[in-house]
């Protein structure tokens, strides 16, 4: 039932950032096209066919960084929307009642959302890549055989990649799951949940800060620093990434196993609708 949710959540999402994205890589060409004749030099310095296309870049370059900005708001505001409509909105009187449970609505809104997020990051690289590669392929060529260089020369590394990548989705879904807590803690009222629920974020992260220093002082009473040190420095080095990997990945899986948990238990006991 989760992948059936899934689906629909990308069915009503991506319309919308579907054609932020695709306005966003288009006009990442275009600039990237006024770019290149600026630099090609076709015209005279101040000449009249060189000021217009000056003129054409700037605001081709203009135009490209407010669809970027503008791709980011509407994935952020997307986020919060479905969230917000489909589990405290009108939407919820329909959800709520399907024969799933609530861990299920709440995982298949921030594994979509945290895949779309991601999908926006990967759209705004591209039409970064594009544009330059329109002003000088050469240049973005040869950065990317120096990205990739490292994992041929040490397969191993791309081991590390992934960990690395795995853990970044791991943080982003801490963050939506941080969003969606304090949307559910802001309503619990009636009145003022926008300002409720910016309280609540922050004061989930106030929360979450103090719980990583306990854990910190724990760790130096506990000597527990020092044992990892020292099986740190009996293995090799990717060794010693992985087990700094694995012991992220675990602090990362307990916080996003708080928050869902603190977020299911609020939507299945104190669920007001508006």
């Amino acid at each position: 039932m989760l992948g059936k949710l899934m689906k629909y959540e990308f069915r009503s999402s991506m319309g919308r950032i579907g054609i932020a994205w695709g306005a966003m890589l288009g006009m990442a060409i275009i600039a990237g096209v006024f770019s290149r004749i600026g630099l090609m030099k076709i015209a005279g310095n101040g000449s009249s066919l060189a000021w217009v296309l000056s003129l054409l870049e700037g605001i081709s370059m203009f135009l490209y960084v407010s669809l970027v900005v503008a791709a980011i708001v509407v994935t952020v505001m997307m986020i919060i929307s479905r969230f917000k409509r489909g589990l405290l909105g009108d939407e919820g009187y329909l959800m709520h009642t399907l024969p799933v449970s609530k861990t299920e609505l709440i995982a298949s809104k921030g594994l979509v959302a945290a895949i779309i997020l991601l999908g926006s990051m990967l759209a705004i690289s591209l039409s970064i890549t594009l544009m330059n590669s329109i002003i000088n392929k050469a240049q973005v060529v040869q950065n990317i055989k120096a990205f990739f260089e490292p994992f041929a020369h040490e397969p191993i590394g791309i081991i590390v990649f992934i960990e690395g990548m795995i853990l970044f989705v791991a943080c982003l879904l801490i963050v939506i799951y941080k969003v969606y807590l304090a949307m559910s803690i802001a309503q619990l009222s009636d009145d003022h949940r926008g300002l409720i629920a910016i309280g609540a974020y922050f004061g989930i992260n106030i929360a979450i800060a103090i719980l990583g220093t306990i854990v910190g002082i724990l760790t130096v009473k506990l000597s527990i620093g020092t044992w990892v040190v020292e099986l740190i420095k009996r293995n090799v080095i990717y060794t010693q990434i992985n087990l700094v990997a694995l012991m992220a990945f675990i602090v990362l899986a307990i916080v996003l196993v708080i928050l869902h948990v603190a977020t299911e238990r609020i939507l299945s006991n104190k669920l007001n609708l508006q």
